[in-house]
């Protein structure tokens, strides 16, 4: 593998930004490790990737784990040297506060952790503006404002994992998602 080219381990991987993110760092040349709790539905979602044949575990490595199990984390971090962290759930069900910050949070402490402890060249933490601006409506709209106050369960969960990153020194999320740069 070239020098430019690294192994990145990517969470979330089975969800609309993962599984995107996926593909395009397969086309970039890069090794991609998809760290998964569901390997039929990778297969599903990376299918319409990659021409005819789709991507599949023949482009995608695949790491089982959960965002709970530290030790499934480290094991899944070996040998790569970057990370891609797209991991996280939505509900604006109150039932589902616990689960969120347990997955959105902690989860997110305990990739963030494993990623720097494994000296990693690069760590990118990235969340979909729906998860902390959902839309007005039925569809968000260009026209849908995404300063405007949200008090989704979501989004108290994804301002925990901003406050944490923040917390470590790192970059602001929510500042840093606006500025776009290439795979």
């Amino acid at each position: 593998m070239p020098s430019s080219e690294m192994r990145i381990l990517v969470t979330g991987a089975t969800g609309l930004i993962g599984c995107h993110a996926t593909a395009q760092l397969v086309a970039a040349g890069h090794e991609v490790r998809a760290f998964v709790c569901d390997a039929p539905k990778l297969d599903r979602v990376l299918a319409p990737f990659g021409g005819p044949e789709g991507l599949g575990p023949k482009d995608v490595e695949l790491a089982f784990g959960d965002l709970g199990d530290r030790t499934s984390l480290v094991r899944a971090l070996e040998g790569c040297r970057g990370l891609l962290h797209c991991a996280g759930l939505f509900s604006p069900d109150l039932a589902s506060a616990a689960l969120l910050a347990e997955t959105n949070v902690e989860g997110t402490r305990r990739v963030l952790e494993a990623g720097s402890a494994a000296s990693l060249e690069r760590i990118v933490y990235v969340s979909s503006i729906l998860a902390l601006f959902p839309p007005a409506g039925a569809r968000m709209t260009a026209d849908d404002r995404a300063d405007r106050r949200c008090v989704s369960v979501a989004r108290r969960s994804r301002s925990g994992c901003t406050a944490d990153v923040r917390s470590r020194g790192g970059p602001d999320p929510e500042r840093a998602g606006r500025r776009r740069r290439s795979v």
